[in-house]
């Protein structure tokens, strides 16, 4: 898993994200939950967060392939990846692709 930074972050509040478990994947993997997406008071997001469950901390999660932004999808963990498929996007369109993020580099 990458992450950037090491001061507390917050994510923005926000409506209609997805919040996955990711359960430790290995000895020195701690739970952690992944926020993807969702719509803040600027409209639609695409940032994503992970919230170490040991620590209580956000931080920001890394790449440059993210999902364009979206609100009101849905996403599941399978395997080392989150899936995320649909929702709604910037433009109030109904999203129907698939994309992934890997968790476990």
């Amino acid at each position: 898993m990458l992450l950037t930074g090491s001061s507390p972050i917050l994510p923005s509040a926000r409506l209609g994200s997805t919040l996955t478990y990711i359960p430790p994947l290995t000895q020195d993997f701690v739970p952690h939950l992944y926020l993807f997406g969702g719509m803040d008071e600027k409209g639609p997001c695409n940032d994503h967060y992970f919230y170490n469950l040991d620590t209580q901390r956000w931080t920001e999660a890394s790449g440059d392939s993210k999902p364009c932004a979206r609100e009101s999808h849905t996403a599941i963990l399978w395997g080392r990846k989150v899936v995320i498929f649909g929702g709604t996007g910037a433009k109030n369109e109904r999203l129907n692709d698939v994309a992934t993020y890997d968790v476990g580099k």
